[in-house]
């Protein structure tokens, strides 16, 4: 369990202050930030702290393969993959300069947040490398058992994408639709769309891989930490504080985001999480 003591709670504070101050000099939204905007920031600034603070101090291995881990979730889970979305569902991206472009500011600054957390949240003990253990984590199971596991985990994304989608079209399918709108939405095919979920659905276990083989918790907590990776890093901090959109939108989407993170949670967690593995001793 990670001690909330004074030392962690000024941890948590100068990480939220840090994330915060670069959300107001980089605003994921054109134009000046706002101060509602800052606020978002601040808040999801906090939450993220939590969590990384949670996570970090629980990974037993080296400072390097602590940033590198959790900078590979963050990245790909708050820049990457809602790019690849981003690329599909608006006509933002016509022009690829802006769509690499992104990727490599997204990597510069969830590598930015990684490092400081990274130097923010430390273990007790360092008794293992990032390396070893991924080795062991994998070596635990057949290559066959690893397969079918990490597939069902990743298509399940799909699932909870189109149910909670149908449940939200009703008041988000206009802004899609309409192009007077003025958001720059778009729907692609239906072909299209379960191309790209499907392949997020295998870039999030991917990302995610990482984390959970350097954490040996029991299955709340892990539930709790792949959660908070999908949902802060894929709907607080890259939709819902972002005002470009209507406040409707971003209140309808950061729900069902939050219910999608859940029962996505809920799968890789059950399916992948080492207190699953008889004997795992990483």
């Amino acid at each position: 369990m990670t001690n909330f003591d004074a030392s962690f709670v000024v941890r948590v504070l100068v990480f939220t202050l840090a994330y915060g101050l670069v959300g107001a000099v980089f605003p994921l939204q054109q134009g000046e930030p706002t101060i509602t905007y800052v606020l978002g920031a601040l808040v999801t600034g906090f939450l993220y702290a939590l969590l990384l603070g949670s996570v970090l101090t629980q990974m037993s291995i080296g400072r390097k393969g602590r940033i590198l881990s959790v900078w590979i979730a963050v990245y790909v889970i708050q820049f990457f993959n809602p790019l690849i979305e981003g690329y599909f569902f608006t006509d933002v991206f016509e022009d690829p300069t802006l769509f690499v472009g992104g990727a490599l500011f997204g990597a510069i600054l969830s590598f930015l947040y990684s490092l400081i957390a990274g130097v923010l949240f430390v273990p007790k003990s360092v008794t293992s490398s990032l390396g070893k253990k991924l080795g062991v984590y994998l070596g635990q199971r057949k290559a066959s058992e690893w397969s079918w596991r990490i597939v069902l985990a990743a298509l399940s994304w799909l699932l909870f994408y189109f149910i909670f989608g149908s449940i939200v079209a009703p008041v988000v399918l206009p802004y899609y639709t309409d192009p007077s709108s003025g958001y720059h939405l778009r729907l692609p095919s239906v072909e299209i769309v379960i191309s790209i979920q499907a392949l997020r659905g295998f870039i999030y276990v991917g990302a995610l891989l990482p984390v959970i083989a350097c954490l040996k918790v029991e299955m709340k907590r892990l539930l709790l930490f792949i959660t908070g990776f999908l949902y802060i890093g894929g709907g607080l901090a890259i939709f819902v504080i972002v005002e470009a959109f209507p406040v409707i939108l971003r209140t309808v989407h950061g729900l069902e985001i939050f219910a999608d993170s859940l029962l996505f949670g809920i799968v890789i967690t059950y399916l992948l999480g080492t207190f699953s593995i008889e004997g795992y001793k990483a």
